[in-house]
């Protein structure tokens, strides 16, 4: 599914207050039905009622219950709330209840508010109705028009403006498939959704793409790329038997990060720095007075707190479980911390965050400093496993991080003769040691 866009341009000022005033009603049914539909009205019902209140064809109805019910149907999947919906943006609501906003802002706000709230005007394709009933593209003098039904047949045509800037610009392909259909009968569905910005109507078309048929398949293998990686922007990953969780496959964490999981003294000191993280944000805080530095910092105090969270509920339910182990319950805790094959403990409770969550936080604030979004240190130390070149990025501490902790196998490398562990201050990339 591809979406075009296009102005329209009205022939008179008559003819775009008919069109704004049924983008009006249009707006104001489709809130109606949404309610409607929140208190279990049917569409069927539904749909002869609002044609008769907000005085629209009946097709118009149904595509505005449509609306309503996809409106729904994604606040539920998003897991919010459709009750606490606002139309015309939540966030410009929000705006214009601040009682400092006056005069000219207030009013620019207000009347962009109002266009996303009102300014909405939808028609559903349809192959056997030549495209679209309601909003039909049309050639006029070699020209192409939008004609808008008013209602009892009523029509207004407006004018398309649309440039075309480049060679596969996909208006171009729109518009030789317009011209197929009326010289040859190819019909073919597309929707149009009028929307106005700025005083202006412009139209959104969205028609199927033609694909080319599928000759590559998955089976040979996969490549996935993200072109925002960084630093260079570009990354590459390829499987033969692995593939991706969208796919249907599942992935297992590297069985030398799995320790860490377990490791009360690793999370504990990545714990400690994230509360040491959020004391100093109060107080930076506390002592800011500009109000965008201020959200600022509360932005990444409410990142922190839900990482600590996190992290504390980690601990807390493996501290539990280990616990329960050593009362007798079930076997010893060094039987059950990790089996032979290294995998995670069997029988953890199932409401334990996911491993890679609470390893994202936790690698994050020891071996990554502020890269949180680059993980590619990680590889060349747990394939060399040579943990020599990161000691030597790090710097002094303060005695605060310096603690004694027992030997103990780390990312699959051995730390022998550890009587000291020198833990590094926030900005350093990974723990100092003998």
């Amino acid at each position: 599914m591809i979406t075009l866009q296009c102005q329209l341009e009205f022939q008179n000022k008559q003819d775009k207050e008919i069109v704004l005033d049924l983008m009006r009603k249009f707006s104001s049914a489709m809130r109606y039905a949404y309610q409607r539909l929140l208190e279990g009205e049917k569409r069927k019902d539904l749909k002869k009622h609002l044609s008769k209140l907000f005085s629209i064809n009946t097709r118009y109805s149904d595509d505005a219950i449509f609306l309503a019910q996809s409106m729904i149907t994604s606040c539920k999947e998003r897991e919010q709330n459709p009750k606490k919906l606002i139309f015309g943006s939540r966030k410009l609501f929000e705006q214009l209840k601040k009682n400092h906003l006056t005069g000219k802002r207030r009013k620019q706000l207000k009347t962009k508010w109002k266009e996303s709230r009102q300014g909405n005007l939808y028609s559903r394709g349809d192959k056997t109705k030549q495209g679209n009933l309601n909003l039909r593209f049309q050639w006029i003098n070699d020209e192409l028009y939008l004609r808008i039904n008013t209602g009892d047949r009523q029509y207004i045509y407006a004018k398309v403006i649309r440039s075309v800037e480049r060679k596969n610009d996909k208006w171009i392909e729109f518009m030789f498939m317009l011209e197929n259909a009326y010289r040859y009968g190819e019909w073919f569905p597309y929707s149009v959704n009028l929307k106005i910005k700025n005083g202006n109507v412009y139209a959104f078309i969205s028609v199927e793409e033609k694909l080319p048929h599928i000759t590559i398949k998955k089976d040979n293998g996969i490549i996935g790329i993200d072109v925002n990686a960084y630093p260079f922007h570009l990354a590459l990953a390829f499987t033969l038997q692995k593939g991706k969780r969208g796919l249907g496959y599942k992935e297992k964490l590297p069985k030398n990060y799995k320790e860490l999981l377990n490791d009360s003294d690793f999370l504990s000191y990545t714990i400690a720095r994230i509360e040491d993280n959020i004391k100093k944000l109060k107080q930076k805080l506390k002592e800011e007075k500009n109000e965008y530095k201020r959200n600022k910092i509360k932005s990444k105090l409410a990142k922190l707190r839900k990482n600590l969270k996190t992290l504390q509920n980690h601990v807390s339910l493996f501290t539990s479980h280990v616990s329960r182990l050593e009362s007798g319950k079930s076997k010893t805790a060094s039987q059950q911390t990790v089996n032979q094959r290294k995998e995670l403990v069997r029988g953890l409770p199932t409401s334990r965050h996911k491993s890679w969550q609470v390893l994202s936080i936790a690698l994050a604030f020891c071996c990554l400093e502020k890269s949180y979004r680059d993980f590619s240190p990680l590889k060349r130390v747990i394939i060399s496993k040579d943990w020599t070149a990161v000691a030597n990025r790090l710097v002094p501490v303060l005695g605060i991080w310096t603690m004694t902790l027992p030997k103990y196998r780390l990312l699959g490398s051995e730390v022998s003769e550890m009587a000291e562990y020198k833990f590094p201050n926030p900005s350093c990339s990974f723990i100092q040691f003998g």
